[in-house]
């Protein structure tokens, strides 16, 4: 992703990074989808972790571990694919503060090991 690591300790708690597809918000099996990369970072916060995230939607990773945008020219990511990607997000962070806490609660540090 770029990072400076000799910084990164300064900065975020944690990084998680990768790359996927946003689809639309009613997704069927003839849904657009559109390629995306993702970073979530992850802040110390009094009380917890403040919770940031990035999309490139049209990218992808090359072979060489590059950002590539892969839409044709002229060519924009859909509306709904965009609309699926916010709703999916609302859905999955809205529920972390409830079953992050279980889990280290379960699997303790050891979980980083």
């Amino acid at each position: 992703m770029g990072f400076d690591m000799e910084k990164f300790d300064k900065v975020a708690a944690t990084a998680a990074a990768g790359m996927g597809w946003a689809v639309e918000v009613e997704k069927c099996d003839q849904s657009i989808t559109a390629p995306a990369i993702m970073c979530h970072m992850f802040y110390d916060a009094p009380g917890g972790l403040i919770h940031r995230t990035r999309f490139w939607l049209g990218y992808r990773f090359t072979e060489e571990g590059k950002p590539e945008l892969c839409l044709p020219p002229n060519v924009s990511v859909p509306v709904p694919a965009v609309q699926g990607l916010a709703r999916h997000n609302v859905k999955e962070y809205t529920r972390w503060r409830d079953f992050l806490p279980r889990i280290y609660r379960e699997l303790g540090p050891g979980l980083y090991c």
